[in-house]
């Protein structure tokens, strides 16, 4: 045998192996995806919702006339659920989750805030607070955004609608933190928003994004005022 032989005919065999173990993960990969989406489609659980086709505007730029301010609206049919959420802007903020209930805030200009409460735990990172459990996160954005901050396909129909009275609770609790008259919703830039989270460890923590720069400013100003647990009943 020459010189090299061997080395050729294991690399032929390792490369052959490759081939065939790719090949393998790539029918595993495909038949695991088409039964997930079997069940979805028998539970009538299909992802795919645009958000923004649900809440349509017409909007291009912020309004924040306060004579302009929106009564909003928001009902179980505004609950959805999440395969996963993220949000990152540049170093300063990182919120994670996986499993996540979302609700939507509406009125007649398009989507105005969200609620998103995980299922399965989510995270906060920021170089203000280091690493964070949270209770819940509510955000303020511009309706023409919502689909960029939860694609379709994270998206599904069968949100919690029990969580409607939480959810409206936050809402209404922490709406007067930003682009508010009187409980109204005013309209952010598109580049601007709010990321208004309470951590399971008791601190509530308020970030002012601006998504063109990819910056988050802190303030430490909202520590103390969390939504509050109601009381237990008697």
């Amino acid at each position: 045998m020459q010189p090299g032989m061997t080395g050729c005919r294991w690399g032929a065999a390792a490369a052959q192996a490759r081939l065939i173990f790719a090949v393998s993960l790539q029918v595993f990969l495909t038949a695991g995806h088409g039964a997930e989406h079997s069940a979805a489609a028998a539970t009538g659980t299909l992802g795919g919702i645009d958000l923004l086709g649900r809440y349509p505007t017409k909007l291009t730029a912020g309004d924040t006339e306060p004579e302009h301010a929106r009564v909003w609206e928001f009902s179980g049919a505004d609950i959805f659920r999440l395969t996963r959420f993220h949000l990152v802007a540049g170093q300063d903020l990182r919120l994670e989750m996986g499993a996540a209930d979302l609700g939507i805030g509406r009125c007649a200009d398009g989507a105005l805030w969200a609620v998103v409460i995980p299922r399965e735990g989510g995270t906060l990172l920021s170089q203000r607070t280091n690493q964070e459990q949270i209770s819940h996160a509510r955000l303020r954005f511009h309706p023409a955004t919502v689909s960029r901050l939860f694609p379709s396909d994270t998206v599904f129909a069968d949100g919690a609608t029990n969580l409607v009275s939480q959810m409206r609770r936050i809402a209404n609790h922490k709406m007067r933190s930003s682009w508010q008259a009187g409980g109204r919703a005013m309209i952010p830039e598109p580049k601007d928003m709010t990321v208004d989270v309470d951590t399971k460890s008791g601190p509530r923590r308020f970030f002012e994004v601006n998504t063109d720069a990819g910056t988050a400013h802190y303030w430490a100003a909202f520590e103390g005022g969390g939504v509050r647990p109601l009381p237990l009943a008697t």
